[in-house]
């Protein structure tokens, strides 16, 4: 027993060492693979002591099952921990834990009990050799050659998704692949015994049973969930849209023609734009590929990264993997990177500076209506997670470890607003040179620090900083890293009732989604979100819209939310009081920041819509946005006046959702007065006459100026991009003369758009294979 103690003292020292370390302190996935990578060498070198080429199977399962018991040692640790570390996700913690640290050991003493019978001199460490290519090769071959973002492994078990994923991916591929492990074993037992001459004719047999088993579970790898191949990916995604850069694959079977289409353009666009602020083509050769998941539970069942969108610059042809939710916030962004593709290092296409790495990203974003990533700096500088010594911040965020255990919006947006300096005051040359290494003072002439100096100089400059920038940079850097998180990884039993409900929503089953979401309300009385969801299914399914709002208003009032208090507004108006739904809305408005001018306007049209019971129940039906917006304008053609009006712009307003621009542009037709005026104009004049006095003067601009962008959009998308282009570099003049200079810039990357519509969309149909153009949205 002496000679174990040193197994049992290596356990406890390595649990105590995971305690001050985050996101290692917990029983969860991170600690498992940590502690299953310790288990296997002190196990197996342990073993490859004590066997020898005479050493039986039944003294070897002997000593596997010594080596067990103190695998155990680090899990009581770490369960200790829970004094000071939260960990809500133990017992799932725990599972992983015995899928990952006992199945390692148990391969590694067969491992140790093959070696042993070879007869190769100090067979330890044949051992750690052979240990060392497992650890390292695996997630080379896995991550370096397949479009996934886990990787499965002999030695510590797996890494089950991105790091920015909150919900792990379980995928069962790794229960296959730890079987496989199991398999191996068994393998390297039975040529282990038979190298010793046991167990007769029937080894033989079994060896080669094995190896058959094995290589059956290689050959199914993908279907079994090991290993993820385009082909693979491309048979379950099967539509397909081929562009002049880019190939896309999708679910045909969740997305229309038009929302297809829709997507070509956006990319075809950002594309041009990329190309002609860096002065490259990197798709001249071959097409990038563009995966568009429908739902976070396919995203996570085929690659592992659930909602985290992903370029993987690595791999040997270019591609972005993005949810369908988040593909017009993030494409652009994933582009970026492949952009950055022939700049980083050989075989990795990407810098070993992260910083560099996601500020060239975010710097080449185009711009929104919120604040941006300057005016964030600005605003945020000295308090809310960032220091007021910015070039030490720069310099502190380049390293991975600085960037990634940093909070994620602080550093993407410190290093966005430096590389977009260094982009704008240098060119794209010098960032392209510097890009793989990091090395500013030899490209720049320059120390980092000292351009970062300058950046931080430049930043002081600014006479004016937009107003929401405080609230939104309180609001985006104070969100815990990863590292910071109590109960990384965990989601609660009440959200998971709720992803559920979600699912039998898109089945169309309304019965079990409304048990889900009653089951969500009861585990977590508090979810403002569950409630909400709730409540808008019952009214779907034809509650009265009193009995909805009596349950709504006994919620404690700390729990209206914005979408809590919009909710009441539209049950409220559905009961008759409009005075105070209106009061609601308003409300409403108030709490949704100026810049989500989408989210305002919903809000608005809704007030104005109040008076009439017909379109407000239009809303709280179901559906896909199609077929509200077809319910809309049925509507609209059956009725007159005020409220026919806002019947069409609430049907544009859905087709918009489902990306049809003929049909936005066939709505706007039928209400938009047919005289020689600008578009803005005649836009104002619609808005006056559904608002009259309704709104304040500042929301009625508001109003105005977002539904112009709705028309602005479908005409650029229906053959009418010279007015458009026109028009938004007038709204841009405004905005700039006004102040507002993120407004300005979006209406200038409007009318950008609008003159690569109108000269053909760059003229890069070039293509025989390119069917239609895409301007036919």
């Amino acid at each position: 027993m002496k000679r174990d103690r040193w197994i049992y003292i290596a356990y406890v020292v390595s649990g105590v060492c995971l305690w001050p370390i985050p996101l290692l302190n917990v029983l969860h996935a991170e600690s498992s693979a940590v502690v299953a990578t310790i288990a296997f060498f002190v196990s197996g070198w342990v073993a490859s002591a004590r066997f020898d080429s005479s050493t039986s199977l039944r003294s070897a399962v002997r000593v596997g099952r010594r080596l067990l018991l103190p695998a155990f040692i680090p899990a009581g640790l770490l369960t200790a921990s829970m004094l000071w570390a939260p960990n809500c996700g133990y017992l799932l913690g725990a599972g992983l834990y015995l899928l990952f640290v006992p199945v390692s050991v148990v391969f590694a003493t067969g491992l140790a009990y093959f070696l042993t019978g070879t007869g190769l001199r100090r067979p330890s460490h044949w051992f750690v050799m052979v240990g060392v290519v497992l650890l390292v090769a695996g997630p080379a071959y896995d991550l370096g050659f397949h479009p996934q973002f886990f990787t499965y492994n002999h030695v510590f078990g797996g890494i089950l998704g991105p790091i920015y994923d909150e919900q792990l991916a379980i995928r069962p591929g790794l229960f296959w692949f730890r079987g496989v492990t199991l398999l191996w074993t068994l393998g390297a037992v039975l040529v282990g015994m038979r190298l010793r001459g046991e167990g007769g004719r029937w080894i033989t047999g079994a060896v080669m049973g094995a190896a058959l088993l094995i290589g059956i579970s290689y050959l199914f790898s993908a279907r079994l969930g090991f290993n993820v191949t385009e082909a693979y990916l491309k048979q379950a995604l099967p539509g397909t849209r081929t562009t002049t850069h880019f190939e896309i694959h999708y679910d045909p079977g969740a997305h229309s023609d038009a929302e297809v289409r829709s997507w070509a353009r956006m990319q075809e666009f950002g594309y041009a734009e990329l190309a002609d602020r860096l002065s490259a083509d990197p798709a001249a050769d071959e097409r990038i590929l563009t995966f568009v998941y429908p739902s976070p539970r396919v995203k996570a069942r085929l690659t592992g990264a659930r909602t985290t969108s992903v370029a993987p610059v690595w791999l040997s042809r270019a591609q972005s993997h993005v949810l369908v939710g988040r593909l017009e916030s993030s494409f652009q962004h994933e582009l970026a990177h492949l952009f950055a593709r022939p700049y980083g290092l050989p075989g990795l296409n990407a810098s070993w500076s992260v910083g560099l790495v996601e500020g060239w990203a975010v710097a080449l974003e185009p711009p929104t209506l919120a604040p941006s990533s300057d005016d964030l700096v600005r605003a945020a500088r000295g308090r809310t997670g960032l220091s007021d010594d910015l070039p030490s911040a720069v310099a502190s965020r380049l390293s991975p470890f600085g960037f990634w255990t940093d909070r994620g919006a602080v550093s993407y947006t410190t290093m966005g607003s430096f590389v977009r300096y260094l982009l704008e005051r240098y060119g794209p040359e010098p960032l392209k040179s510097v890009y793989a290494t990091a090395a500013f003072e030899s490209v720049y002439g320059k120390p980092v620090r000292e351009l970062a100096e300058e950046w931080s100089a430049s930043l002081e400059k600014a006479s004016t900083i937009d107003a929401e920038a405080g609230g939104t940079a309180a609001r985006w850097f104070s969100r815990p890293s990863l590292f910071e998180t109590e109960c990384p990884h965990y989601v609660p039993p009440y959200r998971r009732r709720i992803q559920q409900a979600q699912r039998e929503l898109a089945a169309e089953d309304s019965v079990d989604a409304r048990r889900f979401l009653q089951e969500a309300v009861s585990l977590e009385p508090r979810s403002a979100n569950a409630h909400v969801r709730l409540a808008r299914l019952l009214l779907a399914m034809d509650s009265s819209p009193a009995s909805v709002l009596e349950k709504v208003n006994s919620l404690d009032p700390e729990w209206h939310t914005p979408s809590v208090t919009l909710l009441r507004a539209d049950l409220t108006a559905l009961t008759g009081d409009l005075e105070e739904a209106r009061r609601l809305y308003a409300k409403t408005t108030i709490a949704i920041p100026s810049y989500e001018t989408d989210a305002r306007a919903n809000v608005m049209l809704r007030s104005l819509s109040a008076s009439s019971p017909s379109l407000t129940r239009l809303l709280t039906i179901g559906g896909t946005a199609e077929e509200k917006a077809r319910r809309f304008a049925h509507h609209a053609s059956t009725a007159s006046g005020r409220e026919a009006i806002l019947g069409h712009i609430w049907a544009a307003w859905m087709y918009r959702a489902a990306h049809d621009a003929r049909r936005v542009a066939e709505m706007w037709g039928r209400i938009l007065p047919d005289r020689p005026r600008h578009t803005r104009q005649r836009v104002q004049d619609v808005t006056n006459e559904v608002v009259g006095d309704r709104l304040p003067r500042a929301w009625q601009v508001a109003l105005s100026d977002e539904l112009l962008r709705s028309v602005l959009h479908a005409d650029m998308r229906t053959g009418r991009a010279e007015r458009v282009g026109r028009e938004a570099k007038q709204m841009a003049a405004m905005m700039q003369e006004a102040g507002a200079k993120q407004e300005a810039r979006v209406w200038l990357h409007l009318a950008a758009q609008a003159e690569w519509v109108e000269q053909g969309e760059g003229r890069t149909q070039k293509r025989d294979d390119v069917g239609e153009s895409l301007a036919g949205g």
